[in-house]
């Protein structure tokens, strides 16, 4: 994650000078979720449930939607309680 925000970062900051970060909007994706507990090398096997991040010169910042449980796992995966595909609707509907 490190490098990913190192990434974004950047990319920002030259959007920022450029003059063109209040019309940008990134968004990362993931096809995969991850599980909520460590397998045995150290990392975390593909789950159900990601985490997506949002930025740009117009965007509200915070934590939208609702913390998920560690307690209530679903076969080991994390319930998810936004739906990916509401997400993109809103940016498609919203930003485009």
């Amino acid at each position: 994650l490190k490098q990913l925000a190192d990434g974004m970062m950047a990319l920002r900051g030259e959007l920022i000078q450029s003059g063109h970060w209040s019309n940008i909007l990134m968004m990362t994706y993931s096809e995969f979720g991850r599980r909520a507990g460590q397998n045995g090398s150290a990392g975390s096997d593909h789950g159900t449930a990601a985490s997506h991040f949002l930025m740009g010169g117009r965007v509200r910042g915070g934590h939208f939607g609702e913390y998920p449980s560690f307690e209530q796992l679903e076969n080991k995966d994390v319930v998810h309680n936004v739906d990916f595909r509401a997400l993109y609707q809103s940016v498609v509907r919203d930003w485009w």
